[in-house]
């Protein structure tokens, strides 16, 4: 070996701490937050699919007072406030709304609810 090679070689020995310490400086997390970070996670991923479910699969009872809807409309007719055309186009609205109603909504006579039915805005 020469001298070249035997000082370049001298300073590349390391003791067993110093060859651990150079290959990753940052320290692992702790475990208590890696424990937070999961249950923030999956609290969080719960939530979101809850909101979801409920929004769009879960289905919601809508009572719909036909009776007095048509009482009204009979009343209405007869006081002169409405015309039939204006009677008619008021029962061609009620069936759009009904067609533009999302799958997950059923819609239930009045009398067919007995609690918790969310009512019909008509």
């Amino acid at each position: 070996m020469s001298e070249k090679e035997f000082k370049r070689d001298e300073g590349l020995e390391q003791t067993p701490a110093q060859e651990t310490k150079g290959i990753d400086d940052r320290s692992p997390l702790p475990l208590y937050l890696i424990l937070i970070l999961c249950a923030v996670i999956s609290i969080s991923a719960s939530a979101a699919t809850l909101w979801w479910y409920h929004a769009n699969i879960a289905p919601k009872v809508i009572s719909f007072d036909l009776k007095k809807f048509t009482a009204d409309l009979r009343i209405q007719n007869t006081d002169g406030a409405l015309t039939e055309e204006q009677m008619l186009a008021r029962f061609d609205e009620m069936g759009q709304w009904l067609d533009d109603l999302p799958p997950n909504h059923v819609v239930l006579l009045k009398e067919l609810v007995l609690q918790n039915g969310e009512p019909a805005p008509y």
